[in-house]
């Protein structure tokens, strides 16, 4: 008589949680959101402008805005100048700067000259959203060690290499309640 109590309730219990199971069903509704999502733009950073630090350097932007063209004469060592390109995302996405590169004229070979130094600064971080200016200092420095005595014409180009900027999207979905 036990067992058959006991097997009645297990029933019964079974029974009643797929009648909970069923009502739950009946009174739940499921939400389905369909959609897509297209991502397309333009990627470009120029040199906007420039300004040099006097008569004794050039920098002028070319064409296609990608490239700056420097020439320098110094006149002794310990000579430099300075030079002071702005650059523009002028795209529609985000660029983040890699790096400035600097190379021999219409080349992609670094620029090397054991006498000469051309220090620029490190904008690794920087992230220029559209149409976002960055301005920048680099310098061009005839080592003081050197033992040439005449003036010294240096001509180098300058590129910023860039990516895409992929920060993580952070918002998050709200919903407030009524």
């Amino acid at each position: 008589m036990k067992k058959k109590k006991s097997s009645i309730a297990i029933i019964v219990l079974l029974i009643l949680l797929v009648a909970i199971g069923i009502g739950y069903a009946a009174f739940g509704d499921i939400l389905t959101i369909n959609g897509s999502a297209t991502a397309n733009g333009t990627f470009a950073v120029i040199f906007e402008s420039v300004t040099d630090s006097g008569d004794n350097v050039t920098a002028a932007i070319d064409t296609d805005k990608t490239i700056l063209n420097v020439s320098a004469t110094l006149g002794f060592p310990g000579d430099g100048v300075s030079v002071t390109p702005v650059i523009t995302n002028s795209g529609t996405i985000p660029a983040k700067v890699k790096s400035i590169n600097v190379y021999n004229n219409g080349t992609e070979v670094a620029f090397s000259d054991a006498d000469i130094t051309i220090s620029v600064p490190t904008l690794a971080t920087d992230t220029l959203a559209v149409n976002e200016d960055c301005e920048f200092t680099f310098t061009i420095e005839w080592n003081e060690d050197s033992t040439l005595s005449v003036q010294k014409t240096v001509n180098f180009d300058v590129v910023i290499e860039y990516e895409q900027d992929t920060t993580p999207f952070s918002a998050e979905a709200t919903h407030d309640a009524h």
